[in-house]
């Protein structure tokens, strides 16, 4: 969901074509960045909003990212948050709810080119539907740049080891300083 614009952004694509791992999340909303960025200039404070899974959101690879965002200086600051169990009442949820309400009329749907042919048909306003290709999923690209440019630990500045599956809420790009090797 972009917030700035309201409207909800859709990706779909048959297995065929990608997976459900942080490549596909990170590569996805790579697209989605630049999309929205099509000036050279940078975002400013971003805010992403991602589900608590630890298995999906709590990977290393998507901290890196976040992370990799402020250090190529593509955004500063970026907020990352994890929405709490059971959170059925955010935007895109609520949204998501919509389309779901709507697929119940559907008869047996066949494809993800089925579903967007129906989708397109329901009262479902500002939904933009991506039909992703091979050329938007930087297949194993974004998991092997992150895991060899980052560290992966689970102790804080002061060395406490912290439990990633209670994390509620991530800030990059504040009170941090410059990798060298990213200038």
């Amino acid at each position: 969901m972009d917030a700035g614009s309201k409207q909800l952004h859709a990706f779909t694509y048959p297995s065929q074509i990608g997976g459900e791992g942080p490549d596909e999340v990170i590569s996805l909303l790579d697209f989605f960045l630049h999309l929205n960025n099509t000036q050279a200039t940078k975002f400013g404070h971003l805010v992403l909003w991602a589900d608590s899974c630890p298995a999906h959101f709590k990977e290393n690879d998507i901290l890196f990212f976040c992370d990799n965002l402020v250090q190529t200086q593509r955004s500063v600051p970026v907020d990352l948050k994890f929405l709490l169990e059971g959170h059925t009442y955010s935007i895109s949820d609520r949204r998501f709810g919509s389309i779901e309400n709507a697929w119940k009329n559907f008869e047996t749907l066949e494809s993800p080119f089925d579903w967007i042919a129906k989708v397109n048909e329901t009262s479902v306003q500002n939904l933009v539907i991506h039909e992703v290709t091979f050329n938007m999923i930087k297949s194993y690209t974004w998991k092997t740049f992150l895991r060899n440019a980052y560290v992966s630990r689970n102790k804080d500045v002061n060395g406490t080891t912290f439990p990633v599956r209670k994390l509620a809420w991530l800030n990059f790009g504040i009170g941090e300083s410059k990798d060298p090797w990213l200038q």
